[in-house]
């Protein structure tokens, strides 16, 4: 007959019931002691949200940049010209001058949108300014 040694005795589970309130405290500590990372990851998953909603903002922004100028770029005046080719005069009508005007306004807009959105963090200007481009385009569209 082999007798055990007293290392690989089975715990009473009187003695697990004994160390269940050290078990207890101990979880209790380890998780008071990461409320601090919770709270960090908390911060990181609502900072995600706003930097993944506020990117295509930014993007359409500057495309939308690119594509008003562009746009001034390609309003030409009118021309005449004498026998030889050369240019007489140049002028604009009164409405290719406002639709080049309207363009002129909107292109400063946007810029001043976008600064705010880019050093001061303030979106809405710049969210207003293309909600006005995505209905104009609607309306061109009609």
């Amino acid at each position: 007959m082999t007798t055990q040694s007293q290392d690989n005795e089975v715990p009473s589970p009187d003695a697990a019931i004994e160390a269940l309130p050290s078990f207890r405290a101990a979880i209790g500590e380890a998780v008071a002691a990461c409320n601090g990372s919770v709270l960090d990851r908390v911060v990181d998953h609502f900072v995600k949200i706003e930097v993944e909603r506020r990117t295509p903002i930014l993007i359409r922004g500057l495309s939308e940049i690119d594509k008003v100028d562009a746009d001034i770029k390609k309003i030409r005046p009118d021309q005449t010209f004498d026998l030889d080719g050369n240019v007489l005069t140049s002028s604009y009508t009164k409405g290719i001058l406002d639709q080049r005007n309207k363009l002129i306004d909107r292109l400063s807009k946007l810029r001043s949108a976008m600064n705010a959105a880019i050093t001061d963090g303030n979106f809405e200007p710049l969210e207003k300014a293309l909600k006005g481009s995505d209905q104009n385009s609607s309306q061109q569209k009609d």
